[in-house]
Formats: C-alpha cells, sequence, structure tokens
C-alpha cells in the first residue's frame, strides 16, 4: 500500500511539473510573439519615410517620435501664442512669424507622417480595433503603451485598456498643452470671462473694450508701450496669451467629443449642437454606455425613460469616500467607476446616482459632494489668485433620471439620428417603389391586352 501511495504522489508530483513547464512555455511564447510584434513597430516605416523622418528632424531640431512630438507641439503652440501676442502691441515680429510658420509647416508633415505608421501599426498588431472609433491622440496613446511595456494586449485586457485611455484622452491632451486640467466647458467659459473682464478693466480707463483690440488690430495697446503703462500692458499680454489657450483647448475637446459621439451616433448632424450640447451628450452616453458601441434610436430612449443603476451599495461608498478623500483610486476594482470618478460631469451623475441610494450615510455624501466641488474650483483656478469674487460654476447636483429627462428632448434625438433626413429619404424610397410599380403594372397590362 505505502508503494502505490509512493507511486502515486510522484505521478501527481510530475503531471504538476508537466502542466508548470506547459504553462511557462506558453508565456515564453507569448512574451516571444509580443516582443517581435513590438520590434516590427520599429520597422513600420518605409526607406522613403526614414529618410523624410531625417529631414524633418533637422528642420524641427528635435527627434521624431511620439514623446517629442507632443512636446514640440506643445513648445510651438507657446511660442507662437508670444509673438501673436507681441504683433498684437505694435512690435515688428515678421522674421519670428516666419520661422514659425516653417516650423508649423514641418511640424505638420511629421504629425501626418507618425499618425499614417500609427495607423498602419494599429491593423497589424489590432486588426479587430476600429481605428475609426478612436481620435488621433487615443490611436498613439495605444502604440505608446504598447511600447513602453513591451505587450500587444488582448481580449478583455485590450478592451479596458481601450477604455482607460479614452478616459484619459481629453486631460492628458490639455495638460499637456496647458499644464491644467480640464473640468468642463462651463468652467472654460468662466475662466474666459475672467481674462476678458480683466482686459475690460483696463481698456475702460482709455474709453476702450476687448474686442476693440481686433478691430483696432491692435493700435490700441501702443497706447500702453511706455513705461509708465508697463503694469497695464503686461496684464493685457497675460490675459490675451490665456485667452487663445482656451481657444486651443476648445479644439481638442470639440475633437474629443465629436470622434466619440460620432461613433455611438454615426447618423447625427453634429453641427447643428452647440458644444455645451455635446458635452452634456458625451458625459451621458460614456456613463451609460462605457463600450462607445453604437446606440439605436429605442436604445436611447430606453436609458433615458428608465436609467439603469450602473453601481451597487458597496461602489456607491467606495466612489464617495474616495470623492471624500478617504481612500485611492488604486483602492477601486471596478474600472468604470474609476473611469467615471475622473470627469466633472459623469462624478455628478455617480452622486446623483449614490443619492438615491438609501443604505448611503447622508454624511459620507456631503463630505464627498463638498470636497469635490472645492476640488474643481482648485483644479480650474489654482493659478489665478487674485479672483477673491469669483463664484464657481459647477454642474448641478441631479439624479441620472433628471439629466437624461432634461438633455434628450425630441429635437436633440432627431439631431442625433437624423431623423428628418432619413424620413425624407423613407419617402424618396416609398414613392420610387411605388412608381417602380406602376411602371410594372403598366408594362404588364400592355402584355395582356
Amino acid at each position: 500500500m505505502t508503494g502505490n501511495r509512493d507511486e502515486r504522489a510522484e505521478f501527481n508530483k510530475l503531471v504538476l511539473e508537466n502542466r508548470q513547464h506547459k504553462a511557462e512555455l506558453e508565456n515564453l511564447d507569448e512574451k516571444i510573439n509580443n516582443e517581435l510584434k513590438v520590434k516590427q513597430l520599429k520597422n513600420f516605416y518605409s526607406f522613403n519615410e526614414k529618410k523624410v523622418i531625417a529631414e524633418l528632424s533637422k528642420e524641427l531640431h528635435t527627434f521624431i517620435d511620439l514623446e517629442h512630438l507632443e512636446e514640440k507641439n506643445k513648445m510651438l503652440f507657446n511660442w507662437k501664442n508670444s509673438v501673436l501676442i507681441k504683433q498684437i502691441v505694435g512690435k515688428d515680429v515678421s522674421e519670428e512669424l516666419n520661422k514659425v510658420s516653417r516650423q508649423e509647416f514641418s511640424l505638420d508633415n511629421a504629425n501626418r507622417l507618425i499618425d499614417k505608421v500609427v495607423d498602419r501599426s494599429i491593423k497589424a498588431m489590432y486588426p479587430t480595433v476600429d481605428s475609426n472609433a478612436f481620435s488621433i491622440p487615443e490611436k498613439r496613446q495605444l502604440i505608446r503603451e504598447t511600447e513602453s511595456e513591451n505587450k500587444v494586449f488582448t481580449g478583455a485586457e485590450l478592451d479596458d485598456r481601450l477604455s482607460m485611455i479614452r478616459a484619459d484622452s481629453l486631460n492628458r491632451q490639455i495638460v499637456a498643452l496647458t499644464k491644467r486640467p480640464f473640468t468642463s466647458l462651463t468652467m472654460l467659459s468662466k475662466q474666459e470671462k475672467y481674462h476678458i473682464d480683466n482686459i475690460n478693466n483696463v481698456l475702460a480707463y482709455q474709453g476702450y473694450s476687448y474686442e476693440n483690440i481686433e478691430m483696432s488690430h491692435g493700435k490700441i495697446l501702443r497706447n500702453y508701450e511706455s513705461e509708465e503703462f508697463s503694469k497695464e500692458l503686461d496684464i493685457i499680454q497675460r490675459s490675451l496669451k490665456q485667452i487663445n489657450s482656451i481657444e486651443e483647448v476648445r479644439k481638442i475637446v470639440e475633437q474629443q467629443y465629436s470622434v466619440v459621439l460620432g461613433t455611438i451616433f454615426p447618423d447625427s448632424e453634429l453641427n447643428k449642437l452647440s458644444l455645451v450640447e455635446k458635452e452634456k451628450t458625451y458625459n451621458a452616453v460614456i456613463y451609460f454606455n462605457p463600450t462607445i458601441k453604437k446606440l439605436t434610436q429605442s436604445e436611447l430612449e430606453n436609458i433615458v425613460k428608465e436609467p439603469p443603476i450602473l453601481f451597487s451599495t458597496k461602489e456607491h461608498n467606495q466612489g464617495l469616500s474616495y470623492l471624500a478623500g478617504r481612500i485611492r483610486l488604486e483602492d477601486i476594482n471596478n474600472k468604470h467607476l474609476t473611469r467615471v470618478l475622473k470627469f466633472e460631469g459623469t462624478k455628478k451623475l455617480f452622486i446623483g446616482e449614490a443619492k438615491a441610494d438609501k443604505n448611503i450615510d447622508p454624511e459620507l455624501l456631503k463630505e464627498a459632494t463638498n470636497r469635490n466641488d472645492k476640488q474643481s474650483y482648485k483644479n480650474e483656478f489654482y493659478r489665478d489668485k487674485n479672483m477673491e469674487n469669483y463664484q464657481s460654476v459647477a454642474y448641478s447636483d441631479t439624479s441620472p433620471a433628471e439629466y437624461m429627462n432634461r438633455l434628450f428632448s425630441g429635437v436633440l434625438i432627431s439631431v442625433l439620428y437624423n431623423n428628418e433626413n432619413q424620413h425624407k429619404k423613407g419617402l424618396e424610397e416609398v414613392e420610387w417603389d411605388m412608381e417602380r410599380k406602376h411602371r410594372e403594372h403598366t408594362k404588364t397590362g400592355g402584355l395582356s391586352r
């Protein structure tokens, strides 16, 4: 009996070792396969493209890759902004503007080439990913993370990675450009108004306003060139730079919103929506539709009619505890919840959902809401220390049901699904079908006679 037990133990040991070796070989094969794919990434440039990159590197005085191009974009934006301000106040900057223009031309060429290679790389390594459903910065980030981790993501891990990239994309782009986190367009507009008011307050002493700067092509600012008005001119210049930065941020935001909404509502006429309407719609769909899948009109109407509860009481407690500063974001396991908590608009929807949970401690809810509002204020205006009379304009507290019903009116749904054109198209198809049947009937009747 002892001998049989020893034999079975030895056999089980061998089976276990065999399984371990097999698993190690599979892991090794996967690692080698990933490394080969990532290595191929560096070979996705044709001979001619490598030649062009070498030339562009000399013109831009930088190495051409994803990291360096992002930094160059930021540097060139800041340089151009400064030069344009100098031009507005009457300085001769024609030589500098020519340099900026040449750099912009070279940078545009470099960006187009890199994006072409990025699309080629995604097609080769991620054939299941719909490249058109992602913005250029999102695709770049996927390739950047593939290279840095030396790994090709697959299955659920790829889905999670793409969702996280999308959630971080907007803020990543804006922080890279301005070093300031993005909260919302409402807050951005308030910040813009603050800087315009600063300029108006300075110009009012001479009977001018912000609009007069453009109307006069900056000539009115030459009244402030003397040493006597150096402080006033400095205020105007700094405010103009901030206004230009805000306009650039708006472009980034609009591009991101358009890509996501265009994926979910492919027949929509987004040009009929204001940027604020796009933002509110964007917040709603990334909250209730985290996979960014196409939504039919009936699916959207069902969500509006009866918004699903996305998180459990435990997750409500975790999310509120994070907003209250009691735990870290890394302590939350639900990945969609971590993404929701990174956006101001979706945070408010989460708070609205948690507020309806009767098992939530009212004190925790109050603490989380107050701290979130203060943090939003701090993030958006931490540079503007003189704004003593500023009153925060945050998203109003609302339940998901109230938000969805207020937002998705018949007009908005009609725009998202292009119902007017669809109706017109349907009528044309009916008319064509009736005409076809009439011709067939006439033809048949003629033959019968």
